[in-house]
């Protein structure tokens, strides 16, 4: 079916490329290695600690202290309160973070909000998110909600 002189060139070029491939791994093979420089990580390790914590709902005279770990959120906190005390909540979490919808069976009034403060700071939003820390009193509020005008 093929020509005798194309199948001699056929066999020439499968001895060139054969010789070629060979070069080229032989060649590979001998190359110096790479150094390969290791990075150390940039990871932060976190001393895992108990701590001592307080949740406070000052509107209804309501403490509750709890011992959990520096590595547990506010979230945390409050899961725990409710599985161990006489302390009820419910809570709508978005995209944005968390809103608290109402504490121990109490609703909002008309024009308030339940936040959950940290060292005079709202962190209602992030209380799934936000660490414990060590003898720190969390407190459950009511506070007006602030209008687009109020801002």
């Amino acid at each position: 079916m093929l020509s005798d002189q194309l199948k001699k060139k056929l066999y020439i070029a499968y001895i060139f490329l054969f010789i070629i491939g060979t070069i080229f791994v032989a060649k590979t093979l001998n190359e110096d290695i790479v150094e390969v420089e290791e990075k150390e990580s940039k990871k932060e390790t976190i001393e895992i600690r108990n701590v001592d914590v307080s949740l406070v709902v000052p509107s209804q005279n309501k403490y509750y202290r709890k011992k959990l770990k520096n590595v547990d959120s506010v979230l945390d906190l409050l899961e725990l309160t409710r599985r161990e005390d006489d302390f009820w909540y419910e809570k709508t979490a978005y995209i944005y973070g968390t809103e608290i919808n109402n504490i121990n069976r109490q609703l909002a009034p008309e024009g308030y909000h339940w936040v959950i403060v940290h060292a005079g700071r709202d962190i209602t939003y992030e209380i799934a998110d936000y660490k414990l820390k060590d003898d720190t009193t969390y407190e459950l509020k009511l506070v007006p909600i602030r209008t687009e005008e109020q801002q």
